[in-house]
């Protein structure tokens, strides 16, 4: 305080702060602070100077004059009244100036550099303008600026120039030791130090020997940097571009080349009509087989056409062109497609329709696909096709129009009152029914359209043995496993309806409705079962199946596999239960034919569950000659094999069986005969030895389900 005060009495007396510092040894800054916070604005402070005063003269002839001190007027900014130096001046740089430019990187080239006609050109380039076009013109301003970035990186690089260069002096002073005394020569060391603070605070130039050191930074370097980031953004939008050009222009020729196919098929359209197979041959390129042209033109020349066929003659195909032929051919119409299971619905019929339409450029522009449905495009109220599976009358019922079309797939396994139903809506000029499938009942409307129906049908019989699609070798495996005058043979191979066999245990009925059978969803299931009938002869397959709430899944069979493998088989597919269903509390259950060699198995899978720590798992063996423990089910049957299988088939024939569509499997169903023994008669499946007197294999999968 003593300080600022006896500062503030010479800054009174007219004294400069300069003079303030170096008189009382302050550094000028803490002067000007004091001058600007305290003394301006206390009474008895000197006026500010002015112009008026010439240079060199003293405050304190100013003092001594007060008649030449010019009356203060309040400063409110700008210039004085009557300057006239800012006349024509609108503010900012000039048009076109770039003294502010760094590294031009972000200069304007594309719009700025333009004239005003092109200015406006581009201003009004979205009018009427394609989105093609637009594309182009992006590349080109995207090429443009890509060379203009070149030319900058060059010209930074040849010229390198400097941003700034920073000078910075410092003063250094070399001491020289006097006499050996250490202690003396940091004495000094600490009061020349003391004086050059001292110097430095009153601003007095420093003794020493003056030393300049000046660092330069350099531009180039970064203005070549930024420049290369800006090249490379630009150069990728142009490789995006040329990408997206490149989609389009493909899109565009797809799109040409099926206007003009749309055109030549608008013209061709009658005779399409007429004629499915030219249809097959000009627009989805389906070469149909011999049964697949008579059955086309039959479809197109009558109402109803009813199919039996063995396996593997190309039915789905031809259903699926069929109805890519009656959605593209006929105005407004609605084709709906059924089948037994939504597997057999949509897993098979259904993509079978998208691979069909994929690969048809006409049909692809004209249809579009989902899973449900297929419809015209802008159209889809009244032009399309959907999927139905027959498991309800109503789901067959509401459609009516002039143009309709029915495909059911599977037909013998389609219940009466969905046929029904069906039949009812065929009131239309021009509706059409097709029904296709393996003749496995000896009922129904199926059955009856090649027999008592059969005036009101156009009926074919397809055999597996005269289309070059089937393999043949599987039609020979089949006659060796089961005769080949077999039901199984007959129905999968021939084409023909199965035979009354009486003394058959499980009937082709009941096997194929397990077949036709909807599984349940397995979100929450209540039982899960692994069952296993261990080979126990050269000739025989080890078949492992896995049971969910009924529904047979994953029919896995072993030809010639050790105990080991078939327990480790066992463990990897109760472990993918565990991973599959989480939310399943309960035990899975691994029922093992125990019977011979099967009590490896047990032993192994025991063993394993105690050193795997397998918990959830029930190992339950069962001896198939032993007793029934059910004691009303012992009253029936013989054994425990003929009570499982009882059982196999009350599930099938309530319809809470799901049995995968394996024709080794049906085929070992509903080829064992059953006999009544003992005293009261009780029922007995034929034993094993019985099956290979008769030429037939072991029944190792049915076992197994």
């Amino acid at each position: 305080m003593e300080t600022r005060d006896k500062a503030f009495t010479l800054y009174k007396k007219g004294m400069g702060c300069t003079e303030i510092s170096k008189k009382l040894g302050v550094s000028l800054n803490t002067v000007k602070s004091w001058k600007k916070r305290y003394w301006d604005a206390q009474k008895g402070a000197p006026k500010k100077r002015t112009s008026s005063h010439p240079k060199g003269a003293s405050s304190k002839c100013a003092q001594q004059d007060p008649a030449a001190q010019p009356e203060k007027r309040p400063n409110r900014g700008g210039a004085p009244k009557g300057n006239v130096n800012a006349v024509g001046n609108h503010g900012g740089a000039p048009p076109g100036n770039q003294n502010a430019l760094k590294h031009g990187g972000w200069s304007a080239v594309m719009f700025g550099a333009f004239s005003e006609e092109n200015q406006k050109a581009i201003q009004d380039c979205t009018k009427d303008v394609d989105a093609e076009d637009l594309l182009i013109q992006e590349l080109q301003l995207l090429t443009a600026r890509e060379a203009f970035l070149l030319q900058r990186i060059t010209a930074a690089q040849e010229k390198k120039q400097h941003i700034q260069s920073v000078h910075t002096s410092k003063s250094s002073r070399s001491f020289t030791r006097l006499d050996e005394d250490k202690e003396k020569e940091a004495h000094d060391k600490e009061v020349y130090i003391e004086r050059i603070d001292a110097k430095v605070q009153k601003e007095e130039r420093l003794p020493g020997t003056s030393v300049e050191t000046s660092t330069t930074t350099e531009s180039s370097y970064l203005i070549v940097e930024r420049l290369e980031r800006l090249l490379t953004d630009v150069q990728r939008q142009k490789s995006k571009g040329i990408q997206q050009s490149r989609r389009r222009m493909q899109k565009w020729r797809a799109r040409t080349m099926a206007l003009r196919q749309r055109e030549v098929f608008a013209k061709r359209l009658p005779l399409y009509r007429k004629d499915p197979c030219l249809f097959f041959k000009e627009v989805t390129r389906f070469k149909p087989d011999k049964w697949q042209k008579e059955a086309a033109t039959a479809i197109a020349q009558h109402r109803k056409v009813s199919i039996r066929s063995g396996q593997g003659v190309g039915k789905t195909a031809f259903e699926a062109n069929l109805v890519l032929w009656f959605l593209a051919c006929f105005p407004y119409p609605r084709v709906v497609c059924t089948a037994p299971t939504r597997q057999q619905l949509n897993d098979v019929l259904w993509a079978e329709i998208a691979k069909w339409q994929e690969r048809s450029p006409v049909l692809q522009a004209m249809l579009v696909w989902t899973k449900t449905r297929v419809y015209m495009r802008g159209h889809e109220k009244r032009w399309f096709a959907v999927a139905r599976t027959a498991t309800k009358p109503e789901n067959m019922q509401g459609f009516h129009e002039d143009n309709m079309l029915f495909v059911v797939d599977e037909a013998s396994g389609v219940a009466d009152p969905i046929m029904e139903a069906i039949q009812g809506t065929l009131s239309g000029d021009n509706n059409r029914l097709l029904m296709c499938g393996n003749p496995t009942q000896n009922t129904g409307t199926f059955h009856d359209s090649h027999t008592v129906d059969a005036q009101s049908y156009y009926c074919m019989k397809v055999s597996s043995r005269d289309s070059p699609r089937t393999n043949k070798q599987n039609i020979a495996d089949l006659e060796r496993k089961f005769g080949k005058n077999s039901n199984v043979v007959r129905v999968r191979v021939d084409g023909e309806f199965p035979e009354n066999e009486d003394d058959v245990f499980i009937p082709m009925a009941l096997a194929t409705k397990a077949v036709n059978t909807e599984p349940l969803e397995h979100s929450a299931p209540a039982r899960i079962s692994i069952g296993c009938d261990v080979a126990r002869f050269g000739n025989d397959d080890t078949a492992i199946a896995k049971n969910i709430d009924g529904d047979v899944q994953k029919l896995v069979t072993r030809h010639g596999q050790d105990l080991y493998a078939t327990a480790d088989d066992i463990i990897e597919m109760y472990k993918a239960l565990r991973t599959a269903y989480p939310q399943y509390r309960g035990l899975i259950y691994a029922i093992i034919d125990d019977t011979g060699v099967g009590g490896g198995v047990t032993d192994i899978l025991n063993r394993e569950k105690i050193r795997q720590k397998l918990n959830k798992l029930m190992v339950v063996p069962v001896n198939f000659s032993s007793a029934v423990p059910d004691k009303e089910a012992a009253g029936r049957y013989a054994d425990i094999s003929t009570w499982m299988w009882a059982v196999l088939r009350d599930m099938a024939a309530s319809g809470l069986l799901h049995l995968p569509d394996d024709a080794t499997l049906i085929g070992q169903l509903t080829t064992r005969k059953y006999i009544f023994s003992g005293a009261p008669s009780k029922l007995k499946l034929e034993s094993k030895e019985a099956l290979k007197k008769r030429g037939l294999t072991s029944p190792d999968r049915g076992r197994s389900s």
